[in-house]
């Protein structure tokens, strides 16, 4: 949100929907510490896709959990407490453990949001690693360039997943505009048996124009944008990519997967609303009460409970994975939950 009102500040500066669009599509994560955690932890890996010496040669990052050896320290310990004005407090307090997974574990592919940094989705990857899967995070949208919502990224991701790892099968998890990534990345890997998808990315001009609505409201400067100028930003980035609105919008490509989707919403995000969810053959719907969009980014009891559950009952042969304790506490008011 910052980051947006400066950079429209800015615009007004220029005089120019070009700048808003740079600006948009290059956007990334400020925070110095978010790479040393990561790194901490994982490995980036570069690997390049089989090709003969006619073809291109396509290559990529990413990060997994190193395979090599076992960490000095294997627990990863995290703590929230959010305070809510009814005197409700959300509080999350758990420890996972991180594992040398075996070379047969089911892989979790994870895709980041907008302008997000891979370590910004450590704890989903911490989480499914103690539960048994081999997670794999990739890089957000906005550090793939020419920025495409993440759309090629995902599709050679998946062709050199299941070149480095055929025997392995898939679960696919994507936040916010990381979910854009779920479809191409299923066409392409054969492996892919569920995906879930976090505060999934809807309508991408309404979303642009929401925010600029709202910053408009606190900040006055704001006020003198012109609105045909973040119109125009937004819809040369759809038509640079040769691309719709439908294309990126969940509640339309949901309906064209050919697998399980988990979908979790947050009550209170006003970002990614859960509008047009409803449950289907393939598709369930869950939404955590007070949450917003950016609290999702952590994956609260509900949502390792609800996932575990989840997997149980589509009978989904992940068979490493283990039913977690939950740890949280619940009451009628002043009450602590562990969503």
């Amino acid at each position: 949100m910052r980051y947006l009102i400066a950079v429209l500040v800015l615009s007004q500066l220029l005089g120019c929907a070009a700048f808003i669009e740079r600006k948009l599509t290059s956007a990334q994560s400020t925070s110095e510490y978010l790479p040393i955690v990561l790194q901490h932890f994982y490995k980036q890996q570069h690997y390049c896709l089989s090709a003969s010496k006619n073809e291109q040669v396509h290559c990529l990052h990413y990060y997994n959990l190193s395979v090599e050896k076992s960490l000095e320290d294997n627990n990863f310990n995290v703590n929230y407490d959010y305070h809510f004005i009814d005197d409700t407090r959300l509080i999350d307090n758990v420890t996972f453990n991180l594992n040398i997974q075996d070379e047969l574990a089911p892989l979790a592919v994870i895709f980041p949001g907008y302008t997000m940094h891979a370590a910004e989705m450590i704890n989903y990857a911490a989480w499914l690693n103690d539960i048994g899967f081999f997670p794999i995070i990739a890089h957000g949208p906005t550090y793939q360039q020419p920025f495409d919502f993440g759309l090629r990224y995902a599709d050679l991701l998946a062709k050199i997943l299941a070149e480095r790892y055929p025997e392995r099968p898939v679960l696919l998890v994507g936040f916010s505009m990381g979910t854009s990534s779920i479809e191409p990345f299923m066409n392409q890997h054969p492996k892919v048996l569920g995906a879930i998808a976090i505060a999934p990315m809807q309508d991408f001009k309404t979303v642009g124009n929401t925010v600029f609505a709202r910053a408009k409201q606190r900040r006055l400067l704001l006020r003198l944008i012109p609105q045909a100028s973040v119109e125009q930003a937004l819809t040369n980035i759809l038509e640079i990519n040769q691309l719709d609105s439908e294309t990126l919008n969940f509640n339309y490509s949901a309906a064209r997967l050919n697998q399980p989707v988990l979908v979790f919403s947050g009550e209170f995000d006003w970002i990614a609303p859960a509008i047009n969810l409803e449950d289907d053959a393939n598709i369930t719907h869950i939404q955590l009460p007070y949450t917003n969009h950016f609290m999702l980014d952590h994956p609260w009891p509900e949502i390792r409970t609800q996932t575990e559950r989840w997997i149980e009952k589509e009978r989904l042969p992940f068979n490493q994975v283990r039913r977690e304790k939950s740890e949280f506490r619940a009451s009628e008011q002043g009450q602590e939950a562990g969503l």
